[in-house]
């Protein structure tokens, strides 16, 4: 019996760099370095592109929460659900805020993500983070309900620090 071993085409040689020990690893801090570039790129840009507005928070006759920038602007805004639970807090309405964010498409502004804290009360010069607090299991939450312990109503506080 005539057995012949059957033999892979030979592949062309890596270059020397490629056979480094510790090529993957440069190679990973490379690729690491160049998305933190971009990631810096990107965050400079969108601060080019971001704005803050202030006004007194109202709602529109659809129930969507906005700015009144003027006497003669309404600015809707729009945001994550985390946002616009807080902007819809009826004990929030009527008063002085300020969001920052993006002009966006329709007239509308988007309001930074909720975790970035681009939102505040602004009350005798000073800027105030909305915060709920239940005094009853001492729990603070950001977003308006009911406590997750007593299952009590929280309620509304303003703070110096977010």
């Amino acid at each position: 019996m005539n057995h012949q071993l059957y033999q892979l085409p030979r592949t062309p040689p890596l270059h020397p760099i490629l056979m480094m020990k510790g090529f993957a690893n440069l190679l990973g801090i490379l690729l690491l370095g160049a998305g933190w570039l971009l990631g810096q790129a990107g965050q400079t840009a969108g601060n080019r592109s971001g704005a803050t507005i202030e006004g007194t928070l109202e709602r529109t006759q659809d129930g969507r929460p906005a700015l009144r920038v003027s006497p003669d602007r309404l600015v809707v805004l729009a945001g994550d659900s985390e946002t616009i639970e807080v902007l819809t807090d009826e004990r929030l309405a009527g008063r002085r805020m300020g969001v920052r964010g993006r002009y966006a498409s329709g007239g509308r502004f988007l309001v930074a993500p909720f975790h970035t804290k681009a939102f505040w009360v602004l009350e005798n010069g000073k800027k105030l983070y909305v915060s709920y607090w239940c005094s009853t299991c001492a729990i603070r939450t950001y977003t308006p309900g009911i406590c997750m312990c007593c299952q009590k109503e929280t309620a509304l506080e303003l703070r110096e620090t977010p």
